[in-house]
């Protein structure tokens, strides 16, 4: 018996969905403005997100497509392929966020250290 398609559960995917395209944008502009690389990791993982969220949304509202576009076989590869995706994606999202953290503090001691010389130094500007 498949579940009814209630507004809050779908509310909540569409909001999901968009929020993840978003975050691509918002991704998407940083490397445009910076060209630092790590935009791109971020950029991967949330694509993979969206196509994530929007697979659960269609399969919420009709749990039996699947079944009828892949056939029973191709259905069972195609759902181990998106337990297999998620785990990629934050995998993605970790290499981003580390080399984004990496990045922050190298340009954070940067800045400090220039602050102290000026101070030793009796530059106030």
């Amino acid at each position: 018996m498949a579940p009814s398609p209630d507004l809050t559960t779908l509310i909540c995917g569409f909001v999901y969905v968009l929020l993840s395209l978003y975050a691509a944008g918002l991704w998407a502009f940083a490397l445009f403005r910076t060209g630092l690389g790590f935009c791109y990791f971020f950029i991967i993982a949330t694509l993979i997100g969206v196509f994530i969220s929007v697979v659960a949304l269609l399969l919420h509202l009709d749990p039996n497509i699947g079944v009828r576009i892949f056939g029973k076989f191709g259905w069972r590869m195609s759902y181990y392929f998106i337990i297999v995706i998620q785990p990629v994606a934050s995998l993605i999202s970790v290499i981003g966020s580390t080399i984004l953290v990496g990045w922050l503090i190298k340009r954070s001691n940067q800045t400090m250290k220039l602050t102290a010389t000026a101070q030793r130094f009796g530059d106030a500007s």
